[in-house]
């Protein structure tokens, strides 16, 4: 069977806080990149500003979509608490 379906993903940071600064977006990035590949996804590219994030990916069939999305945001915000 072949597919392909990308996604073009935006959220935002709570109440738009500008969070995701240029010292940390990088160690951000890869570990959302980490978290796509754990849940069977493929990133294809990730960028953003302080107050958000686009993320273009292939999501597993076998997950929906707001599955994907909630693990992948409670993952980021849980990391930036930790870590910053």
């Amino acid at each position: 069977m072949y597919r392909n379906l990308l996604y073009h993903i935006v959220f935002r940071t709570k109440y738009s806080t500008e969070a995701i600064t240029i010292e940390h977006e990088e160690i951000l990035y890869r570990y959302l990149w980490k978290s796509i590949e754990e849940m069977k996804g493929k990133l294809y590219r990730i960028n953003g500003m302080p107050d958000h994030i686009h993320i273009l990916c292939d999501i597993h069939p076998t997950i929906s979509i707001s599955d994907f999305l909630c693990k992948l945001k409670a993952k980021s915000s849980s990391f930036l608490k930790v870590t910053f």
